[in-house]
């Protein structure tokens, strides 16, 4: 499966334009979905790279990532918020799927993968949580997961 140029430009602005309207000083529930709305975008941008890896050395991820690492620190509170509000609905049974837990885990590896560990990622006590979930409400099938995932995103194989 080929993740098409125009569907990588267009995710690309997507997130750029997450970033900008998350730097504009919004109040920090809208700067939250914002977050978690860009997370979302970087869960898939982050699986097409590991798909297709030639596209690391693209113009547009090149610029992409070079761009974004100078919006980010105007935008962690943000962030954080919304891994605290992951961090929290882990601990509500029902209240996510694990196919969600894994896209969302997988957008903060990603996203570290790409812009360096951040404190306000706190992936300590996010995987402490989903091991505990794991436990009673974990897994979902190998047909399920999507295909690229890299093996280091355990919690998709969790239990």
């Amino acid at each position: 499966m080929s993740f098409a140029g125009s569907d990588l430009s267009n995710l690309v602005e997507q997130m750029t334009a997450n970033l900008r309207d998350s730097s504009k000083g919004q109040p920090i529930g809208a700067a939250c979905d914002i977050a978690r709305e860009f997370l979302e975008r970087f869960f898939r941008f982050g699986l097409a790279l590991e798909r297709e890896p030639e596209l690391r050395d693209t113009p547009a991820v090149k610029r992409f990532l070079d761009g974004a690492s100078g919006l980010l620190p105007g935008v962690m509170p943000g962030f954080f918020s919304a891994v605290d509000r992951f961090d929290g609905r882990l601990h509500m049974p029902g209240d996510l799927d694990w196919r969600q837990v894994g896209k969302f885990r997988s957008s903060l590896e990603f996203f570290t993968a790409y812009f360096g560990q951040s404190p306000e990622f706190e992936l300590e006590d996010v995987d402490a949580a989903i091991r505990e979930r794991a436990q009673y409400d974990g897994g979902i099938s190998a047909e399920s997961i999507p295909h690229g995932i890299p093996k280091s995103h355990w919690w998709w194989f969790a239990p």
